[in-house]
């Protein structure tokens, strides 16, 4: 025990303790937020990285100007650092508060301000560590990082366990530490600089500290608002994945500053440092499961985008040493030169993501090769200023006293770095960039193309099936909106209420039922809706949502938890698709689609009708498949089965639809088609009911063409495959045309009941009737027919009936007008004809010679 206690005290005073448990603070939260809090983990992501402004800043205004030895000495440290954080405060705040607001456009001003609070009250905090490392102890100083941190720790279990928003999560923890602060006893006293003098000390750091913070803001605001919300989510996994590396890399900076002179280039620290790097990225190359537990998005990045961004991670470790070694040795204006210029590099980088960025890997691709011509930057400028030798002199370290405004000190010229060296670490370098650029080339990104969409889990969806992601989706659908584009759903059930959808938005998910949506328990409304749909519906305008579509995704609709209603789709609109599409568990109808125009194609249009393949609707508590428009659309091998009303009900302006290939079933579902528009065509589908009926068609010109009408001899209810039912006019249904195969419908195979002729009804069937007790069929049962045909109906009903008498029929054959005489046949051929004579009616046949036989007269 007598060895541990030194050893952690010594590690207390470290500055690896004090990055160690900052970093920890960080990653406990990023990870606590993805967990249990994922509405607000963007929210954390950019906390996080604007939290950087007051580290940098206060380093630059405090720490930078001590490590210089710049700051007088019969100053009051503790009152100059308070004065440099007060003078932060207002930009620092405006700055961030503008970040927050382009890169969260979506959220509310309470969001934002509480993003940026922990900020702003991180300033007097980082400026109180660094003069309390020259007015009192180490382990004093170090205390104030350490505490905050743990502050952080304890504050994000508390509001997880409170289940309140964890952006929050470090306030409490920083109030604390302040109050600390204020109360405890003064250090030496001395003389108080105004702000000018505050300012004036770190003059040339504070400059190129703000062209480096600007860069900072800047770059997780135009990723945001270039990429989407999840990039910030990307780029803030990564950054804590580099944890250990960022704890090691800030530790050897801070220990150079503290350093000064006595700087050297191998050290403990700057090893640990390479070492780090090297591992987090060979863990991350190498673990699906630790890039999927820092962040779902991340783990859909490819490996050779996650290598790009390590590249880049490589090189921001030497142009920070570069640029810390060249803080310490080069003269003011020349470190200025230098600062400056490293930002003009990398703002260039952020311009080329404005204009070409979309995507994460193209971001890491720029953030790479920008930061390859940072290091090149500096390497050059420590090449152009050197002259100074590497050991120091016997004054390098000693503190340096300013005696006011007409003295400065003259610090040395910045140590020299050999041709050899800059051609090494140049070609260094070049050689991480181009690797790591090579390998994304080579892999196409690391992407497919729904990743390459708008992806909802980078603008917070969480897909837990407990998360409320309604405003997240709508986000990705809003931002998809202006130019049209893919909205994609990653594995997961994802919790929403109503959606509205927009033309040439195209939602996708990740096929079959990986990908949910699941109605909030109490929406009480439509999953998935197109805008306007309340005001269009039933008013047949031409106007509606058109050129998008709908694959690979399931809609639950959850129908247990919303009693008063619910929809899967519902649409006002054509010129749509849905394919691959499972719809279930709907209070009211799976899918409901209408367009009201009856004209052709509409203006600026490329298609009109709806085309629906492979979509399956079932268990609704209303139809499978309500359709009332488009007219003229296709539905191809689409499956409706279990719904309370009719599997597919095709009304309203659906006319000249045409199903293919199509099946209906269900002991629970009473009517398997439902045909009450005009012209709709079905061929080569399925009707199979178990009661009730298969096919029921109201309007003209309807078609069933092949396939099968399958009953299972149902009693006592009635079972009926086909059904003629009155339409909407005294005229309808009139021109239907079946050809088709009835089996086992218990009642009759073809129910003529509302028949108003020009029809042509075949069926082959087979009709054994309901057995009764000794297997015989039961009288009444089994039916070719009920109803009667209207007269100018053709019939052929054959094969199987239970009513054995009435196995053929064709009733009636043609009609007959009495007319003149026609022209005679050709050779070898009778015409029959009908002709009035005396007031009576004659059947005749007329013979090639032109002789005229009388078959039958009118009595």
């Amino acid at each position: 025990m007598h060895r541990v206690l030194p050893l952690l005290g010594q590690l207390q005073r470290s500055q690896l303790s004090v990055q160690a448990l900052t970093r920890l603070g960080s990653v406990y939260l990023f990870l606590l937020a993805s967990a249990t809090d994922a509405e607000h983990l963007p929210y954390i992501a950019l906390q996080g990285m604007l939290l950087a402004v007051p580290y940098t800043l206060l380093e630059s205004l405090v720490g930078r100007p001590m490590a210089a030895d710049l700051v007088p000495t019969h100053w009051d440290l503790e009152s100059w650092a308070r004065r440099a954080a007060a003078t932060a405060m207002l930009p620092v705040g405006a700055v961030a508060y503008v970040s927050a607001y382009i890169a969260l456009p979506q959220a509310s001003h309470l969001d934002r301000l509480v993003v940026v609070a922990p900020v702003l009250l991180q300033l007097p905090i980082e400026a109180l560590f660094w003069a309390a490392g020259r007015t009192r102890s180490r382990r004093e100083a170090n205390l104030i990082p350490q505490l905050t941190a743990v502050g952080v720790l304890v504050g994000g279990a508390i509001l997880a366990a409170a289940n309140v928003r964890l952006d929050a999560a470090a306030i409490p923890g920083q109030l604390a530490v302040l109050g600390w602060l204020l109360i405890r006893r003064p250090a030496a006293r001395g003389v108080r600089p105004g702000i000018r003098e505050t300012l004036r000390v770190g003059t040339v750091y504070l400059i190129t500290a703000i062209a480096d913070l600007s860069y900072a803001v800047a770059l997780p605001s135009v990723a945001g608002a270039a990429a989407g919300q999840g990039a910030i989510v990307v780029v803030r996994a990564m950054d804590l994945a580099f944890g250990p590396f960022h704890v090691a890399l800030s530790a050897t900076t801070r220990e150079d500053i503290v350093a000064g002179r006595r700087i050297r280039w191998l050290t403990g620290p700057r090893v640990l440092t390479a070492g780090a790097l090297l591992t987090v990225t060979a863990v991350l190359l190498a673990s699906d499961w630790v890039r999927e537990l820092l962040a779902p998005d991340l783990a859909r990045l490819g490996t050779a985008v996650v290598a790009t961004y390590c590249g880049y991670k490589g090189l921001l470790m030497v142009s920070t040493w570069l640029a810390t070694r060249h803080m310490i040795w080069a003269v003011p204006s020349q470190f200025l030169i230098s600062g400056i210029g490293s930002r003009v590099v990398a703002f260039g980088g952020l311009g080329v993501v404005v204009g070409w960025v979309t995507k994460t890997p193209q971001l890491f691709a720029v953030l790479l090769v920008a930061e390859a011509f940072v290091v090149a930057w500096f390497l050059y400028r420590m090449y152009r200023t050197r002259g100074a030798p590497d050991e120091p002199t016997q004054h390098e370290g000693e503190h340096m006293v300013w005696d006011g405004p007409n003295h400065t000190p003259s610090p040395s010229p910045s140590p020299p770095v050999s041709r050899r060296a800059a051609l090494i670490g140049g070609a260094v370098a070049a050689g991480l960039g181009t690797a790591a650029i090579g390998a994304a080339a080579a892999r196409g990104g690391g992407l497919t193309t729904p990743e390459d969409a708008y992806n909802v889990r980078e603008h917070g969806a969480a897909g837990d099936g407990s998360t409320d992601d309604t405003e997240s989706i709508q986000r990705a659908i809003d931002a998809a909106r202006e130019t049209g584009g893919i909205v994609f759903f990653p594995p997961g059930t994802y919790l929403t209420g109503r959606l509205i959808l927009h033309s040439r938005v195209h939602l996708r998910g990740a096929g079959g039922d990986a990908s949910v949506l699941r109605l909030r328990p109490g929406a009480n409304s439509a999953i998935v809706e197109s805008d306007g749909f309340e005001k269009l519906t039933g008013g047949h305008a031409d106007v509606g949502i058109t050129l998008f579509s709908i694959r690979d995704l399931a809609l639950d609709g959850n129908s247990e938890q919303n009693p008063e209603g619910g929809y899967g789709l519902r649409v006002y609109g054509y010129g749509y698709e849905l394919t691959e599409v499972i719809v279930f568990n709907c209070r009211e109808d799976g899918i409901y689609s209408e367009w009201g125009p009856t004209g052709a194609l509409p203006g600026r249009s490329h298609q009109m009708e709806a085309r629906l393949t492979s979509v399956r609707s079932h268990s609704n508590g209303g139809y499978g498949i309500n359709f009332n428009g488009p007219h003229d659309s296709m539905f191809l091998n689409c499956l409706a089965f279990q719904n309370r009303a009719a599997g597919f009900r095709m009304g309203g302006d659906a006319h000249g639809s045409l199903m293919v290939s199509c099946h209906a079933w269900g002991i629970e579902q009473n009517l398997a088609f439902e045909l009450s528009s005009p012209s709709i065509s079905c061929m080569n589908c399925y009707a199979d009911i178990h009661g009730g009926v298969g096919v029921r068609i109201a309007r003209n010109d309807c078609r069933w063409v092949g396939g099968l009408v399958l009953g299972y001899n149902h009693e006592p209810d009635q079972e009926i495959g086909i059904q003629l039912v009155p339409g909407t006019t005294r005229y309808e249904p009139a021109g239907t045309v079946i050809d088709t195969k009835i089996i086992n419908c218990a009642t009759a195979a073809v129910d003529f009941g509302a028949d108003r002729g020009l029809s042509v009804v075949r069926a082959t069937l087979s009709q054994p009737g309901v057995p009764d007790n000794n297997g015989q069929p039961r009288a009444g049962t089994g039916k070719g027919w009920i109803g009667t045909p209207a007269p100018t109906t053709q019939v052929e009903i054959t094969n199987g009936l239970g009513n054995n008498e009435k196995n053929l029929v064709v009733q009636p054959a043609f009609d007959l007008r009495a007319q003149q005489a026609p022209a005679r046949p050709g050779a070898e051929t009778v015409r029959i004809f009908a002709r009035e004579v005396g007031g009576r009616t004659q059947l005749c046949a007329l013979f090639p010679s032109g002789a005229v036989q009388v078959l039958a007269t009118e009595p």
